[in-house]
């Protein structure tokens, strides 16, 4: 729709940061009825079948300025330091995961998503199909995703949130790791989160949370996707500029 827009001479189109974090969870404890990401290198197949800078460029609103997550936060956010990279493309490991898994013939997956960004959602999905991961895509309304979600019923699924608005990482390991959001239950990262929250030093917490973030990036718990740009679409002589006082709404002017 802005690309159409945009060719209306008297219509201008400007993206502008949401610190929005699109990600996709993926269910290794086993809470769905699909077990298939119980197995790590699942996990890992699902997530190196995955092209982002593609995905990003191609599919994203306003993909040219995106940001590309290095983990499930934003670095303006405080200890938001991982060391572990996300896993790169890499659609031949993948392949030879899946296999090495007991999946020579592929597997079937029902990827849930936020409706608002089904369209990544099925983009994903038709990424994993070339690595022989049948995934099918079913948009939900937040009602239903919430409840579906905390019945243990989504093995993946991709929604969004605010993680660049959070100052601290305890929020987001909150909004991730806690009450019935959680599809790993790591006690690792559990410790993390119990130990960073009585730790009142900025440098001894953000050692503690890059452990955190690097457990989440080694064992493919959740893929960030990207964040998620608001475009905006108005008349050619409006200008929107970075506003100092808020991470996710510009200033409109002229």
């Amino acid at each position: 729709d802005a690309e159409s827009l945009a060719k209306n001479p008297n219509i201008g189109v400007t993206p502008t940061s949401s610190s929005m974090l699109m990600y996709v969870t993926l269910d290794a404890v086993g809470r769905s009825a699909n077990k298939m990401f119980t197995d790590a290198r699942v996990r890992k197949a699902f997530i190196m079948a995955i092209d982002r800078d593609l995905l990003i460029k191609k599919i994203v609103p306003g993909g040219d300025i995106a940001h590309i997550n290095k983990a499930i936060c934003f670095p303006s956010t405080i200890a938001c330091e991982p060391n572990v990279p996300v896993y790169s493309y890499n659609p031949t490991e993948a392949r030879r995961l899946l296999a090495v898994a007991g999946h020579p013939n592929g597997i079937d997956l029902t990827i849930h998503a936020h409706e608002p960004i089904k369209y990544i959602a099925e983009a994903i999905a038709g990424e994993v199909r070339k690595i022989g991961i049948r995934a099918s895509v079913q948009p939900l309304p937040l009602p239903v995703y919430t409840k579906m979600r905390g019945d243990g019923e989504l093995t993946a699924f991709t929604a969004f949130f605010p993680a660049g608005s959070h100052p601290e990482m305890a929020i987001l390991w909150d909004f991730f790791f806690g009450g019935d959001r959680d599809y790993w239950q790591d006690d690792f990262i559990h410790k993390v989160m119990t130990a960073g929250d009585t730790e009142f030093d900025d440098a001894k917490r953000a050692k503690l949370y890059t452990a955190g973030l690097d457990r989440v990036n080694e064992q493919a718990y959740i893929l960030p996707v990207s964040e998620l740009p608001i475009v905006w679409a108005h008349s050619k002589d409006i200008v929107i500029t970075r506003n100092p006082w808020s991470a996710a709404v510009p200033i409109l002017g002229d």
